[in-house]
């Protein structure tokens, strides 16, 4: 499943007017946040691995340290069903909120792109669902949350993970302009002319959303988690 969903991203990315009129028969509210919802999975899987590798096993290493022998044995069962559970539990809080938080902002790009192109409705959740599917571009943020692992074993500074967000950042919304505006000029062929221009609004948004998250949010996060 994976690997068919992988290949789709790569198919939206290189060939979006093809993918997205492939899709336009799916239903909205189905194979659209499907698609949507196995991209947040495979972040939030990720992001849950970055702090499981690098803050539970440090925790969990030092609670067993000089347990050794039979003892180890004894509780390795016990130490595995933790381990596990913190993983799980913390896999399940982190893809819960990011769910949340990408529906209703791809929701949003979806309907302002709507609104300023001035439909008459009948192209709504096509636009929405063209959005959701977009959603793939948070599949790039994997780049920072690698980099912390490096920054967590001494291979690079703080200075190069922040630099490392700005670069892949700027990147994701390049490609999500891009989307936008492929998805646009399908479904309102008759305003192409202010596509460009309208697209422009949601990246502006998300633009000062990311330099205010990485000034004052990030730094703060990141800290906890190397």
């Amino acid at each position: 499943m994976i690997a068919r969903h992988l290949k789709s991203c790569r198919e939206l990315f290189f060939s979006p007017g093809k993918f997205f009129e492939k899709k336009s028969k799916e239903d909205w509210s189905e194979d659209p946040f499907g698609f949507l919802g196995i991209n947040v999975l495979i972040f939030a899987f990720f992001a849950t691995l970055l702090v499981f590798v690098n803050q539970y096993l440090p925790m969990g290493a030092l609670l067993v340290e000089g347990i050794d022998g039979a003892k180890f044995i004894f509780i390795l069962p016990v130490i595995i069903v933790l381990a596990f559970s913190f993983f799980a539990l913390t896999f399940l809080v982190a893809a819960g909120c990011i769910l949340v938080a990408t529906v209703a902002i791809f929701y949003a790009t979806g309907a302002i792109m709507d609104f300023l192109l001035k439909s008459s409705g009948e192209s709504y959740f096509d636009m929405i669902k063209d959005s959701f599917y977009s959603s793939a571009v948070i599949l790039f943020a994997l780049i920072p949350v690698i980099i912390l692992y490096f920054v967590k074993r001494g291979l690079f500074t703080f200075s190069h993970f922040m630099l490392g967000y700005y670069i892949v950042y700027g990147l994701l919304l390049l490609f999500l302009y891009g989307l936008l505006n492929s998805a646009a000029s399908r479904l309102y062929p008759s305003a192409k002319a202010k596509i460009w221009i309208v697209a422009t609004i949601p990246i502006f948004m998300f633009a000062i959303t990311g330099v205010v998250f990485g000034l004052k949010v990030l730094p703060k996060v990141a800290v906890l988690i190397v």
